[in-house]
């Protein structure tokens, strides 16, 4: 296929708080438990009906103002994997000087900072929603930061799903959008809160020209909340740059609604990792947030970052095993496709593999003697998704 120590709430692994991620309504429940839980504390330091009123208004604990009226912080988090999930209640905290001076589920302000001077802010994972990166492109959790005035920052994560390869012809007779392509429209709209990545490709890239049956398609997906990526391959570092970029420019051109970049036939071998970092950046220069490459196996560790996920197994066998050297990074650098798997869905493995990778998908598509496993429907697709839900 061409911290400083976490509330009870949080666990700390790796030296990395790992957050409990909870729903705004249940945010403001646990606010008010918390402080009615924190008066004893707080009664003998002062500053109790301050500290109350914060937690109330969503802005965690504060352990000090320092400049009272000075520039406030707000840390939001957004999900880069699914464009229509509105993610909340996230894990994260504003610290000086090694003293945490605010903690809470996002979206947390924090006022009465001080311009100038030097804050750390950190963002948490909490099970399948893990960090990627900051709006801005930093890609640490943990930061350092400096302002003058009020400021934002929203940290983005990837909450995992299935990447989908959409090989097929978008529309059946007349206008009417392909079945095919409706069912995983449908699917995400039974599972909002997992990443759906449709890949797109007409003819092994856009097309000759903006097609309008393509567009209702991909306008169909994008409308359920689907993040779709078109499909782009690079024949292992050898198509030239100036070629690979004409194709992730026409896709932006002719079809506003991708927003993501599927690099097939990438290669795995060191040496090609500078091609893959000027294309994701030039991807990113276009408007693209997401670059997915496709080596279809196993990878070296020097690929880690040229692109922000990678498919390090494209079979008929779902893995049972990853590379000892991949459990030092987050999975959201990692997928797998399986087609073929005409015998059931093996939910055991299904569960164990999401620790170690953030995608993952199976077809029965694909059995011999049929060319293309990715132009029909999975007969797995609604379990899958299930196990992955869990």
């Amino acid at each position: 296929m061409k911290f400083h120590g976490c509330p009870r709430e949080n666990t700390c692994f790796r030296r990395r708080c790992t957050g409990r991620r909870i729903s705004r309504q249940a945010a403001r429940t646990r606010v008010r438990y918390l402080s009615a839980a924190l008066i004893a504390a707080l009664a003998g330091c002062g500053g109790v009906e301050d500290d109350l009123l914060a937690l109330r208004a969503g802005r965690g604990k504060a352990a000090q103002a320092a400049c009272p009226g000075g520039p406030a912080v707000t840390i939001r988090s957004a999900a880069l994997d699914n464009p229509a999930l509105d993610l909340t209640g996230l894990y994260v905290t504003v610290q000086q000087d090694g003293t945490t001076l605010a903690w809470g589920w996002t979206p947390v302000t924090v006022p009465d900072l001080c311009a100038g001077q030097d804050y750390t802010i950190t963002a948490a994972d909490y099970r399948n929603y893990r960090f990627s990166r900051w709006e801005d492109g930093n890609a640490t959790w943990l930061r350092r930061v400096n302002f003058q005035t009020s400021v934002t920052y929203t940290a983005i994560y990837q909450v995992g799903g299935s990447i989908i390869p959409l090989y097929s012809w978008p529309a059946e007779s007349g206008s009417a959008v392909s079945s095919t392509w409706t069912a995983i429209a449908d699917a995400h709209q039974r599972k909002p809160g997992l990443a759906l990545i449709p890949i797109v490709n007409n003819q092994n890239g856009p097309g000759p020209s903006r097609d309008a049956s393509w567009t209702r398609g991909i306008d169909l997906l994008a409308s359920a909340g689907c993040k779709v990526a078109g499909y782009v391959y690079t024949d292992y570092g050898r198509r030239s740059l100036t070629t690979v970029e004409a194709d992730i420019a026409n896709w932006r051109a002719w079809y506003p609604n991708v927003s993501a970049v599927f690099l097939d036939q990438m290669s795995n071998t060191a040496g090609v990792e500078g091609y893959y970092a000027t294309l994701a950046s030039y991807a990113r220069s276009r408007g693209f947030d997401l670059v997915i490459g496709n080596p279809g196996a196993p990878t070296v560790p020097s690929y880690i970052g040229t692109v922000d996920t990678m498919v390090i197994q494209e079979g008929t066998e779902v893995p049972t095993s990853f590379p000892a050297w991949q459990a030092s990074y987050s999975p959201n650098h990692f997928a797998t496709l399986t087609y073929a798997l005409t015998s059931p869905l093996p939910g055991n493995q299904v569960t164990s593999n999401k620790a170690a990778v953030a995608y993952q998908y199976m077809t029965d598509d694909g059995a011999f003697p049929d060319w293309n496993p990715w132009d029909e429907a999975s007969i797995h697709f609604d379990p899958l998704l299930d196990l992955l839900d869990g």
